[in-house]
């Protein structure tokens, strides 16, 4: 129903009043309430941090990186997590070290990884509660 997401919500709004008929018209969650979006995430990924071949290693050690480019769009970012349980490092927290809206944070691949091509879910969390998720490209483990 995203006929009624977009711009023509207030004239159906109005539609009735054309005909002396006085409703209420909420457009509450429509996107025209002036409240804000979520955080967009322009993009998200994983890097081996070891070689660069895009596959880690089981229970030796191998680091991982996980970035998340971030436009703040309103109410401020409360947090910025990756789930990075398939490869047994559960949920980190994600930082903007230099302001420059790259959220990074690195992890080591745990002895309990799930083999096969891995992916992390990037969540980010507005000040008023509001998520948006991404998904990365995989790695192999």
């Amino acid at each position: 129903m995203d006929f009624f997401r977009t711009s023509t919500l207030p004239i159906l709004c109005l539609l009735p009043l054309a005909f002396g008929v006085l409703v209420g018209c909420d457009s509450g969650g429509s996107g025209m309430d002036g409240g804000d979006t979520p955080e967009q995430i322009s993009s998200v990924a994983l890097t081996d941090q070891v070689d660069g071949n895009g596959t880690v290693l089981i229970g030796v050690g191998n680091g991982v990186q996980v970035s998340a480019e971030i436009n703040e769009t309103g109410d401020g970012i409360q947090s910025v997590e990756a789930d990075v349980s398939a490869f047994d490092a559960g949920t980190i927290t994600l930082n903007d070290e230099n302001g420059d809206g790259t959220y990074e944070a690195a992890f080591t691949v745990g002895g309990t990884a799930s083999e096969g091509d891995q992916t992390a879910t990037v969540t980010v969390t507005e000040g008023d509660g509001s998520k948006a998720t991404a998904e990365t490209s995989a790695l192999t483990v």
